[in-house]
């Protein structure tokens, strides 16, 4: 009888602790309807926060927008678009967090205005930097696949679709300091 009794106590206890928990139920709307690539490239959770990276189509083409969203309740604490930055698509290695940082790589232009990019933001999604690097050479445009950060660089993995040789990968090590292009290695 007294095992029963402790089975009852039990299972009321429990079944009050399940209740107590708090939950909610969220959905988010990553860029809007009507472009099909709008869509959730990378998502970064650190403790409570979750950073959001998702592209989207402008009228100026693709374009990026970063949201910071409390994981404990849904709240949306900041969202930032930036029209003029395009992370790539379908690349989804293309945000890290790195201390206090959000960096994010991207792409733009074609022929002689090929750049690589590097958006810096803080942990706010407040602008700390933003930066360019082109490739040397008979270049159509670059592809933008992945950002990771080693030691002192961040390293952007992409390829280059050049005139003469299609779709060379390279390396952009980049130092952390001062931004500045140390390195382009390219990948056979």
């Amino acid at each position: 009888m007294s095992r029963f009794i402790f089975f009852i106590l039990a299972s009321l206890f429990f079944t009050d602790f399940m209740r107590s928990q708090t939950y909610y139920s969220q959905t988010y709307e990553f860029g809007d309807d009507i472009y099909p690539q709008n869509e959730l490239l990378k998502s970064i959770v650190d403790q409570d926060t979750l950073y959001a990276l998702s592209i989207r189509r402008c009228p100026s083409g693709n374009c990026t927008e970063v949201s910071k969203i409390n994981i404990n309740n849904g709240e949306i604490l900041a969202e930032r678009l930036f029209d003029w930055f395009n992370p790539g698509y379908p690349s989804k290695d293309v945000m890290i967090r790195d201390g206090e940082k959000i960096v994010i790589s991207g792409k733009h232009g074609f022929f002689e205005e090929a750049r690589y990019d590097l958006l810096v933001l803080n942990t706010g999604l407040d602008s700390i930097a933003h930066f360019e690097y082109a490739v040397e050479g008979d270049i159509e445009y670059v592809g933008n696949k992945s950002v990771i950060s080693f030691g002192e660089y961040y390293i952007i993995l992409g390829f280059t679709n050049t005139i003469s040789d299609p779709l060379p990968s390279n390396m952009l090590w980049i130092n952390k300091g001062d931004y500045s292009l140390d390195t382009i290695g390219f990948v056979a």
